[in-house]
């Protein structure tokens, strides 16, 4: 197995470990021999340790096995067993990934967003038309915007947020184009209450926030 370690002076007892919108907390130190064996866990995106003004972190593209002892961190970067195909991974191979250091909390380090930042692929195409698609903005930052699509209905336009870090918070969007109405709704798209922009919203610790953006002109979500 080839595994890249980062050693640091953080002594924390859990690390912050990034999962499909959210994070899950496991421990940095092994308790007893079952803990002892368990040297890999998976993780997505990111694993971090944090004091109270200092954060750093293991940022990976489509790497999810991980490892943290004590104030080291890893990250397994390929793995060739012998059995069943013994030329498994032989020949190149490539791999994306960062680490990341800074004088602030995990919840300022913003390491959901950076995750996402370094796994996404910039894919440019050709088209007849531009796509009629809102550049939107988030006045605090606070939420992490996880899908753009249009709506099941094919008359708005449907934004899916999630809260990342673990913590009630208030945000509020702004739009460029100009919107009919907003509407927070439930999974299924369904409309739950209006809102206008710029005006704030409650989200809780890891909630899927989803936003329906009804344009002025009625035109469909292309």
């Amino acid at each position: 197995m080839l595994r890249v370690a980062f050693q640091s002076d953080i002594l924390s007892q859990e690390v912050e470990c990034g999962i499909q919108m959210g994070k899950i907390n496991r421990s940095a130190r092994a308790k007893n021999a079952w803990d002892a064996a368990r040297f890999d866990f998976p993780a997505q995106g990111y694993v971090a340790q944090s004091e109270a003004e200092r954060t750093c972190a293991i940022l990976a593209a489509a790497k999810y096995g991980f490892s943290a002892r004590e104030n080291v961190l890893e990250l397994a970067l390929l793995r060739s067993p012998a059995d069943v195909d013994p030329t498994a991974d032989l020949g190149h191979q490539s791999y994306t990934y960062g680490f990341f250091s800074a004088e602030c909390s995990f919840a300022d380090a913003h390491l959901a967003e950076l995750a996402q930042s370094l796994d996404a692929e910039l894919i440019c195409v050709q088209g007849s038309s531009p796509l009629q698609l809102p550049m939107l903005h988030l006045q605090y930052g606070l939420l992490q915007i996880a899908t753009i699509k249009p709506a099941s209905d094919g008359k708005a336009i449907i934004l899916r947020l999630y809260e990342p870090v673990g913590r009630h918070c208030r945000e509020s969007i702004y739009c460029d184009l100009p919107l009919k109405a907003i509407y927070k709704c439930n999974m299924l798209e369904e409309p739950l209450c209006e809102i206008s922009q710029l005006q704030e919203f409650e989200a809780k610790p890891f909630e899927i926030v989803t936003l329906r953006l009804e344009l002025s002109n009625d035109s469909p979500a292309t």
